[in-house]
């Protein structure tokens, strides 16, 4: 039995999948894995840095944070992708809503990142700021995707 999750997908059938012109998985799929990534990233920050010296509690309760947050915008993607499917076959108030909050969960997901982003930042080590720099642009990308979709 192959897994039809998005996270389980491999990265070249998932873009194959988002570019074609299946009904889903569409934006917010693409917008829940943005910020799953974001939260990669930042999670690569922190693995890096306690490779050159111990983290203090507060970066490791982060990093759990940062872990949950990741594996909750994965399982977005799928309840954005569901939804949605569920909202074109069926278009009445109850599958808008239930689109609408799945967006507005993730919107509630990108403001948390962004606060464990701005909390570990200083204490990450210099080599990695980049991959602080790209948590915060594709939480960016989510947090737009994730407004104009709850805008519609």
């Amino acid at each position: 039995m192959s897994d039809s999750r998005i996270g389980a997908m491999a990265v070249e059938t998932l873009v194959a999948k988002l570019g074609s012109d299946a009904i889903a998985p569409g934006s917010g799929a693409a917008g829940a894995l943005a910020l799953a990534l974001a939260a990669a990233c930042a999670s690569k920050a922190l693995a890096i840095t306690a490779k050159h010296r111990p983290l203090p509690d507060a970066l490791l309760a982060a990093a759990s944070s940062i872990a949950r947050l990741q594996e909750a915008a994965l399982r977005g993607a799928d309840e954005d992708a569901d939804h949605f499917k569920e909202f074109l076959q069926h278009r009445n108030a109850r599958t808008a809503e239930e689109l609408q909050r799945t967006d507005r969960g993730l919107l509630t997901l990108c403001a948390a990142l962004n606060e464990l982003i701005d909390g570990i930042c200083a204490d990450i080590h210099p080599v990695v700021a980049g991959d602080i720099s790209a948590a915060r642009a594709l939480v960016v990308a989510a947090s737009a995707i994730h407004q104009r979709n709850t805008a519609q």
